[in-house]
């Protein structure tokens, strides 16, 4: 058994804890998701569906891009920006959550577009709920993104997860 220390221990208590999270959130929203609220079922009211959703993504991603700019802004040592001037500690910082928001807003628009073609009806509501995740995730995973990895895995988890499980549970549901 390999052994771990305070820091992997700490992501991997995250880890759970997110993947325990998802699982309940997205298996309740497939049961209590009130069936009136669910998109028609067609191709078309059903991209429809995750791309309203998938706005709040957008917004996020908006979000995180001025908190950047606003923080270049207002650091002369930072305005200058780009690859010739070395970023600040905060610079950096704002600069990774952003990158780890743009990775996780395209991983989150292809799993639920994708999703909200192939499930059945009643699990598209899902998606509405992998958004709370994605959002609540990214919040944790900014605010305590300097205190470390074991700090901030928590937030990634809520993020991460849900995308990941949607993508696998679509591509079940292709090959069945």
């Amino acid at each position: 058994m390999i052994a771990l220390d305070v820091k992997q221990t700490g992501v991997l208590n995250g880890f759970f804890i997110g993947l325990i999270c998802t699982v309940t959130s997205l298996a309740a929203s497939a049961v209590l998701f009130p069936k009136e609220w669910a998109p028609r079922d067609d191709p078309t009211d059903r991209i429809a569906f995750a791309l309203r959703a998938d706005l709040f993504l957008g917004l996020w991603l908006a979000f995180s891009i001025s908190r950047l700019g606003l923080y270049r802004f207002s650091s002369p040592d930072d305005i200058e920006g780009g690859v010739e001037h070395p970023a600040t500690p905060g610079a950096a910082d704002r600069q990774n959550t952003l990158l780890i928001s743009l990775e996780q807003t395209v991983l989150a628009v292809v799993a639920h577009t994708s999703w909200s073609v192939v499930a059945p009806i009643h699990w598209v509501a899902g998606i509405g709920t992998a958004v709370v995740l994605f959002l609540i995730g990214n919040i944790i995973f900014t605010l305590s993104y300097a205190n470390g990895a074991h700090a901030r895995s928590l937030g990634f988890a809520l993020t991460f997860q849900p995308s990941v499980i949607i993508l696998i549970g679509g591509a079940i549901c292709l090959i069945q």
